[in-house]
C-alpha cells in the first residue's frame, strides 16, 4: 500500500485526521471508542498507516495526530 503524503504541518499546524479519508477528524465520524496514533520524534503519521488502518478495521475508531517535530 503506498504510503499517503506527509501533511505539511509547518503551514497547517497540528492536525488530528481520520484514517478512513485522512481529513480532519470530525465529530459525527466517531461512532465507536475513539484510538488515537501519535507519531515519533522525527517522523511523521504516514509510517503508521498499516496499524492505523488494522485497529480502524476492528470495531474502533481510529485517527493520527501529526505535529511538527
Amino acid at each position: 500500500m503506498p504510503r499517503r503524503p506527509v501533511p505539511d504541518v509547518i503551514r497547517a499546524g497540528a492536525q488530528l485526521t481520520s484514517v478512513r479519508d485522512k481529513r480532519w477528524l470530525k465529530r459525527d465520524a466517531v461512532v465507536a471508542p475513539l484510538v488515537v496514533f501519535i507519531h515519533g520524534f522525527t517522523s511523521h503519521s504516514g509510517y503508521m498507516d498499516d496499524l492505523c488502518q488494522y485497529v480502524d478495521g476492528s470495531d474502533l475508531v481510529a485517527a493520527a495526530f501529526d505535529y511538527d517535530s
